[in-house]
């Protein structure tokens, strides 16, 4: 509260004639219900910039809202108050738009911008306006506005434009996959097609030895177009939420010897030595989701390594996680490969050393099943000098 008897007669004067311009602000708004067309209902508070001594007037939610408490504020509220606690970005175009105003070449002051709260966040306010009263020059004298808070508009409005976002990235994600997918798919069966109507229209010239090797290139292409059609399933189902994440108690020396079994036939045709060196210890996961994974592993040290060669299949405990690993002697691969073979977006495939197809799809679902237990897969390769693929599932799984 002002203490008005230290005043001068020309301060008294003063201050009456800037509640004399504030009441008659206050009826009319009164009588109207309503100014610069908005409903007091629901606003954050409504203010009055008396231009002439820089005196502010306002509903206390809003400085309440800022954080402040009335005992906290200065007796005498400046107009500064609150333009000092402007986002630095929006300062200027705040001002810019009141200068404009206060010079008659805008009808209304109408801004949104960002303002600090006493504890350092940020809010959003929607600020309308507008000089209510001039004098003889035409100078200002009262501004009154309307003052929104708007922070959980601007924050849902965020919200929605970073999932639109996220589903723009994932629809191009998307197509681009697809499109991936479908050049693979279209080749497998042009030699499944081709290769057998090949035979039909030349049986009586072809020899047994031709046949016998034209078969085996179908045979081949069928195993791989079939394995990718059986990941793009499973793919497909994890996408859809189809697949049911069911964690058990599994001991991984045994998951690993079942995998190395379903994987030998073909390893046994290029003479390898497959090693399972999976402690006999139980974890908790999924059963089929980590069957996947390791079968798709130990499959592409298969199809990148040559003849002869070794892949092993160790694990470890490291704090709260399970570390496995399944290295190759194998090809290895460039850093630009290593970089994008979890990249659903990336065409990362290229032929084993007996020119096995693969399309990266096994990678990707890998990628999936290991993310559903909450652990992380990633690998270490160099040209010529084999690869290593790491994946890490937390020991406890809810169940």
């Amino acid at each position: 509260m002002s203490d008005y008897n230290n005043y001068t007669r020309e301060q008294l004067i003063e201050e009456i004639q800037k509640l004399e311009d504030l009441n008659q602000a206050i009826v009319e708004e009164k009588e109207k219900e309503e100014l610069l067309d908005f409903s007091w209902t629901g606003n954050l508070g409504h203010w009055y910039w008396h231009f002439p001594t820089n005196t502010v007037t306002h509903n206390p939610l809003k400085v309440k809202t800022l954080g402040y408490s009335t005992e906290e504020l200065p007796d005498k509220l400046t107009y500064q108050f609150f333009t000092d606690k402007l986002h630095p970005d929006d300062y200027e175009g705040v001002m810019q738009v009141m200068r404009e105003h206060l010079k008659g070449q805008r009808e209304v002051y109408e801004v949104e911008y960002r303002i600090q709260t006493k504890e350092g966040n940020w809010k959003y306010f929607y600020d309308r306006g507008k000089v209510t009263k001039r004098d003889e020059q035409g100078n200002p004298v009262l501004v009154a506005g309307i003052v929104f808070d708007v922070t959980e508009k601007k924050e849902a409005e965020k919200a929605l434009a970073d999932t639109n976002r996220q589903l723009q990235e994932a629809i191009q994600t998307r197509d681009k996959f697809f499109s991936i997918i479908s050049h693979d798919l279209k080749k497998g069966f042009q030699h499944l097609l081709g290769i057998p109507d090949l035979i039909l229209r030349n049986f009586g010239h072809y020899s047994d030895e031709k046949i016998r090797h034209m078969v085996g290139i179908v045979k081949k292409e069928a195993e791989t177009t079939h394995a990718l059609l059986e990941n793009l399933f499973e793919w497909s189902k994890a996408q859809r939420g189809a697949i049911e994440f069911r964690p058990e108690k599994i001991n991984i020396a045994n998951l690993g010897e079942e995998c190395i079994r379903y994987i030998k036939p073909k390893a046994d045709s290029k003479d390898f030595i497959l090693v399972n060196q999976l402690e006999d210890k139980e974890i908790t996961a999924d059963r089929n989701m980590l069957q996947a994974i390791l079968r798709n592993l130990l499959d592409n040290g298969v199809k990148f390594s040559p003849s002869g060669g070794r892949i092993q299949l160790k694990g470890r405990v490291e704090g709260h996680s399970y570390h496995f690993e399944i290295s190759d002697e194998g090809q290895g691969m460039p850093r630009s490969i290593r970089d994008n073979l979890f990249k659903i977006d990336q065409d990362v495939s290229r032929p084993g050393t007996q020119k096995e197809k693969g399309s990266g799809l096994g990678l990707i679902l890998c990628k999936e099943f290991v993310e559903n237990h909450g652990g992380s897969i990633w690998a270490d390769s160099y040209e010529n000098q084999g690869s290593v693929f790491h994946f890490t599932l937390p020991l406890d799984q809810a169940h």
